[in-house]
Parts: structure tokens; C-alpha cells; sequence
């Protein structure tokens, strides 16, 4: 008698796997050491995430808040990593009400700003913070709010120092300027961990970007697909990616979702070019014919088509990532103008 699969076992298959991968492996033991390193230094370590959005540096850093996760204790939730990120505009209130909200504040919104910073270095001691964790970065790049930005630089450098907290900025690679304009907090900071895209004529990243595909294959079983390591398939995967991690494990959960959904283990071209067709935002832009699992590779332009698959998925990969606690600058309570000189004596007060 055969046995039918139990095909809802595997939804959460592709969430499952993780895929060693070098610039990951780097990184991860880098925030390792910051983490482990708070307490005993007078320095504690800033470390720089860096890479083009749908990398894998969001990814990363999900897997590493894993390893310190939040646990509640009789004297309450003890939480060794905090993460939040940089509002669009960059402000410092923006920044406090993120990390307020990361924490659990029911009154996030509440007080003016010296009052929220206050209670945020109480909870941040309270909880037991070693890391502080600052996610989308490249917000804080001059956009011609100049004086603004330079005020929530001057908190975040007034936040990390006293208190020992290792700093994460994760961002784009734009963001190397908001570090670098500050003397200060650049100096604190090590070299940039960059989390880039594998790209198709770099001999090292185009093994390990083969490497990725081959280890994907043998971990998505028992479901069949096409050789993925192949150097056919291998490109037609770049073409639909642009060599983006986070594209070619959303186009793969696609298309083990559609295989899920119609109980069936096998996995073909045109199941691929399906699921390309409604997993990945750009494909709306080629033509019927015209996409990666449907084109015919010999005696077409591929240099100039790989660079135009770069272009697209770095430009329209999908919707940029909701961060898990947005602020809301409209809501916040409005608050009287003040210089850069009051800013610094509020922080300093409550600091």
C-alpha cells in the first residue's frame, strides 16, 4: 500500500533550513563576540551589518536574537538583546518610542521626550540588556534634515557609551556615511561586515552562491526538483534573483508552497516560472517568453541580461520590510523646538 505524504508537515520546511554560508558564518561569530565581550571591557563593541536590501541581514540577525532569547524570571522578562529600527525621518523620539516598543511599553507614545528616555535606560537596565540591536541604519543619512539626524546620532553615541551596551547597525550600505560623519562614533565602530549579493562572474561568490543552490536541493527533500547547482539552472536562478539570498529562498517557498497546495513532490521548469511569475515583484516587467525559467539561454545577450536582473531586483525585489515595531511620528505627542545644546543637556540629565 503506498503512503501518501503528509504534505502540511512540510509548510514550514523551507523556514527550517539554514544554509552555511561564509559572510554569514563571519558575521554571526563577530555578534557573538560583541555579545559575549559586554562586561568585560571599558569599550564595548559597535559592530556594522551592511548589504543591499533582501541580502540576508535581517535573517541574520533573527537567527543570532535566538540564541539570547527574552525569558521571563520571577523578577520579571529578562531580555539580553533588544531590537528596533530607525524610523523613516530619523528622529531621536522615533528611536526611543522603537526601543520603548521593542521592550513592551504599553505607553510607548506617552511623555515628552526626556520623560521616555528616562524610562527607556530604567527598562533597558531592569531587563538586562547586553545588546542593542538598530535596524534599518541608512535613515540617519543626511536627506537635508541635517540638524535632526544630528541629534539622534549624538543620543545613540549618548546611549551605548555610559551604559555598555554592545551597538548593531544593520542597514544598507549607504549607511557607512551616517558612521562615518561622526569622528566619534565611527571610531568606536569595526569594519563593516558586509552581507552582499552573490554575483555570477566572481569566481569565489559564484561557487558559494552554486553551494547555496546545491545545499537547498538536498535539504528540500523529499520533494524532487531540477539539478539546482546545474550551470543552467544555476543561472536561470540568477536571472529570476539578481543573486539576492532573501529572492531565492522566497521564489523556493513559493514554489514548495504551490507543491504543498496541489500534494504533489515534484517540482519542474514550469512549476519554477510560475512561481516566479507571483513570487518575485519584477517578473510583472518581462514579457511572456521572456523570463528565466522560459528562455532559451544559448545565443541570448547573458551579460547584459544579468545585469539587467540586478538592476530589477535590487530596485523592485518586493515590498521594503515592516519592522516589527514602527513608530508613529503623527501620533506622537508635538514638542517644543529646542537646539542641539538643550538636547544634549536633557540627555545628559537623564543619563
Amino acid at each position: 500500500m503506498s503512503h501518501t505524504p503528509d504534505f502540511e508537515s512540510y509548510r514550514d520546511l523551507l523556514s527550517r533550513i539554514r544554509i552555511p554560508h561564509p559572510a554569514f558564518e563571519l558575521a554571526g561569530c563577530e555578534l557573538m563576540h560583541a555579545y559575549r565581550g559586554v562586561g568585560y571591557s571599558d569599550f564595548p563593541r559597535y559592530l556594522q551589518l551592511s548589504g543591499p536590501s533582501r541580502a540576508g541581514k535581517t535573517c541574520l540577525v533573527t537567527d543570532f536574537m535566538k540564541t539570547a532569547p527574552a525569558i521571563q524570571r520571577q523578577e520579571g522578562l529578562h531580555r539580553p538583546i533588544v531590537y528596533a529600527p530607525i524610523p523613516p525621518k530619523g528622529t531621536t523620539m522615533g528611536v526611543i518610542e522603537n526601543l520603548l516598543r521593542a521592550l513592551g511599553d504599553p505607553h510607548w507614545a506617552r511623555g515628552t521626550e526626556t520623560n521616555k528616555l528616562s524610562r527607556l535606560l530604567l527598562q533597558l537596565s531592569e531587563c538586562g540588556c547586553r545588546m542593542i540591536v538598530l535596524d534599518e541604519f541608512q535613515h540617519l543619512v543626511d536627506k537635508g534634515q541635517n540638524k535632526t539626524l544630528k541629534r539622534t546620532v549624538d543620543f545613540i553615541k549618548a546611549l551605548a557609551e555610559p551604559n555598555r551596551w554592545a551597538l548593531v547597525a544593520s542597514g544598507l550600505s549607504e549607511a557607512q556615511a551616517a558612521i562615518d560623519g561622526d569622528a566619534q562614533l565611527s571610531g568606536r565602530f569595526d569594519a563593516p561586515l558586509e552581507i552582499a549579493r552573490f554575483e555570477w562572474t566572481d569566481a569565489v561568490l559564484h561557487k558559494q552562491y552554486r553551494g547555496v543552490l546545491a545545499a537547498f536541493e538536498e535539504a528540500l527533500a523529499p520533494f524532487e526538483l531540477p539539478s539546482l547547482e546545474g550551470e543552467e539552472l544555476a543561472l536561470r536562478f540568477y536571472l529570476a534573483t539578481g543573486g539576492l539570498m532573501g529572492l531565492i529562498v522566497k521564489l523556493l517557498q513559493r514554489v514548495i508552497e504551490d507543491a504543498i497546495d496541489e500534494e504533489r513532490l515534484t517540482i519542474r521548469m514550469p512549476h519554477l516560472n510560475d512561481a516566479f511569475r507571483r513570487a518575485i515583484r519584477f517578473a510583472s516587467r518581462l514579457r511572456d517568453g521572456d523570463g528565466p525559467f522560459e528562455m532559451k539561454l544559448f545565443g541570448a545577450p547573458l551579460e547584459e541580461r544579468r545585469g539587467e536582473a540586478v538592476r530589477m531586483a535590487t530596485a523592485l525585489d518586493d515590498d521594503p520590510p515592516v519592522a516589527p515595531s514602527p513608530t508613529s511620528d503623527s501620533k506622537a505627542p508635538k514638542q517644543s523646538r529646542k537646539t542641539i545644546g538643550d538636547h544634549k543637556r536633557e540627555m545628559a540629565e537623564a543619563l
